[in-house]
């Protein structure tokens, strides 16, 4: 209650400067004492109406700390519902407040309420807690998309992670150049080898939910040729059940590179079947083969014969 009360009140206060600027520059900053009455008339109408409108938009409900885009359209929207209503109610009851008066208004009340929350915002994001003593890892985060700069602005809001993004990847070459969250676009895969020398880069995050099975091969075979090392995201199905993309960073596994989803074991089953047996595996000195046996053996059979005829 006591933080809707202060938000009220700064708001009510936004309200009153708006007004007070908007009849100094529309009597070249020295108010008439006689428009002072029609002054007070104007805030009378206008505190409340807008303090309601802000109400119907919950632009109270929303932190400042954390004003986006949405936010910042409903406060314009709001604003101008409100104006435009008391700007009816002044005419309707011959206040004598000037027309320019309503434009300007308008303009400085939208500056003055934006304004407070983006410079609440920005003195949380300075006043975030640093990392620690950890050295920081220099990162490159590969993919400059929606995931990519999602990554940024979660590594941002965990700087316990100690992760320092030097800038991103990607292979749009439109996008070269680009400046998102204040990261600049350094190079596509072909620049990876020289970039990774140039910032000193730790790691590699690779930001591509949707890469395919060969994709995120060829990208990793690029990281291998950089001697860097590679981390990834979960692709877009465990995306929608993750708590943010930074606490999901995690090494590339053998489904990434598959490009589909892993198959999902009736172990149950499996153990019925090969629980207590003697198990022959057939080519048990290749890469399928050798697996095999290691995953036979977590069922506890009796014995593993590996047979093989090349080696």
């Amino acid at each position: 209650m006591l933080r809707l009360l202060a938000v009220y009140a700064i708001e009510a206060a936004a309200i009153t400067c708006a007004a007070v600027i908007a009849f100094f520059l529309r009597f070249d900053f020295s108010i008439p004492s006689r428009w002072i009455p029609i002054l007070e008339t104007g805030l009378a109408v206008w505190i409340p109406l807008k303090l309601v409108s802000f109400r119907l938009f919950e632009l109270d409900r929303r932190w400042a700390r954390y004003v986006s885009i949405s936010d910042m359209t409903r406060l314009v929207l709001s604003n101008a519902m409100a104006s435009g209503v008391a700007t009816a109610v002044l005419v309707a009851i011959q206040s004598g407040v000037p027309r320019t008066i309503y434009a300007i208004d308008l303009l400085v009340c939208i500056c003055i309420t934006a304004g407070i929350r983006v410079s609440v915002r920005v003195a949380a994001e300075v006043m975030r807690p640093k990392s620690g003593g950890e050295a920081r890892k220099r990162v490159l985060i590969y993919g400059a998309g929606d995931a990519g700069v999602a990554l940024l602005r979660d590594l941002r809001h965990h700087p316990t992670m100690n992760y320092h993004v030097i800038g991103f990847v990607d292979d749009d070459r439109r996008k070269a150049g680009l400046v998102l969250h204040g990261a600049r676009v350094l190079g596509s895969r072909d620049d990876l080898p020289a970039l990774v020398r140039k910032v000193r880069a730790d790691l590699v995050l690779i930001a591509i939910p949707s890469a395919t099975g060969a994709q995120m091969k060829e990208i990793i075979e690029r990281c291998v040729a950089a001697g860097v090392g590679y981390k990834t995201i979960p692709g877009l199905p465990d995306l929608m059940y993750g708590e943010g993309l930074a606490r999901q960073i995690r090494d590339v596994a053998v489904e990434d590179l598959l490009g589909r989803a892993p198959a999902r074991l009736e172990h149950e089953r499996i153990s019925g079947k090969l629980c207590g047996r003697t198990i022959l595996v057939t080519g048990a000195a290749g890469s399928i083969g050798s697996e095999l046996c290691r995953q036979i053996a977590r069922f506890r059979p009796a014995s593993i014969v590996g047979f093989e005829i090349a080696e």
